[in-house]
């Protein structure tokens, strides 16, 4: 008989710590923003982490995954005893490790998700796109460059392209994804950075823009 459970009354840490120690394969189901994963564990370890057929081959890329699951909250387990046998085999994680990897992720994600959206934070440009971007994505950059330049705030940048700091939000943290800017630093009161006076570019097609 599998055992099933709720994402949402059992969060996955406690899962791994109380399923984690038997041999078997544990799917994960119904998470927002994440395909069916497959989680091969034996005797404390993670095996193998599979995420729509695809098998993953690094711890990154299994914390980036299990994160999504932590972070939305929700969705279906489903655990199965197995054989040893038929254990696939291309990881070998801790599962207390990844247990506390996964909490300290989530938690610097969060930390990430509220920096973005605060008005006062500043932004550097970390190199130029040379790739090809969607249209509103592109224009926002062309105009907001000078001021990402700057280390204008998300406010002043908003203010100065005349849209809501929401879509300047949206804009770059996909920007910041993409390898392309990153937060700035915080200076000290005493180093702070002289801003330049920057042109304004009232951008009304991006006020509806998310």
């Amino acid at each position: 008989m599998p055992v099933l459970g709720n994402l949402a009354e059992f969060p996955l840490p406690e899962v791994l710590h109380f399923i984690g120690s038997r041999t078997g394969r544990m799917k994960l189901l119904d998470i927002p923003g994440a395909d069916l994963l497959e989680l091969d564990m034996h005797a404390g370890l993670l095996y193998a982490l599979h995420s729509g057929g695809q098998e993953l081959s690094s711890v990154d890329e299994v914390i980036e995954k299990l994160s999504i699951v932590l972070q939305a909250g929700r969705g279906m387990f489903e655990f199965i005893l197995m054989d040893e046998v038929h254990i696939r085999v291309g990881l070998t994680i801790p599962l207390q490790s990844l247990a506390m990897e996964l909490a300290f992720n989530v938690d610097k994600m969060n930390d990430e998700s509220q920096r973005l959206v605060n008005p006062n934070s500043r932004f550097v440009l970390l190199q130029e796109p040379q790739i090809w971007l969607e249209h509103d994505l592109r224009q926002f950059y062309h105009y907001a460059k000078e001021m990402i330049q700057n280390q204008s705030t998300l406010a002043e940048i908003a203010d100065l392209l005349g849209t809501e700091p929401r879509v300047v939000a949206s804009h770059l943290g996909k920007l910041r994804l993409l390898g392309f800017v990153d937060f700035a630093s915080e200076p000290s009161v005493g180093n702070m950075i002289p801003q330049k006076q920057t042109t304004r570019y009232p951008l009304p097609s991006l006020k509806t823009t998310a």
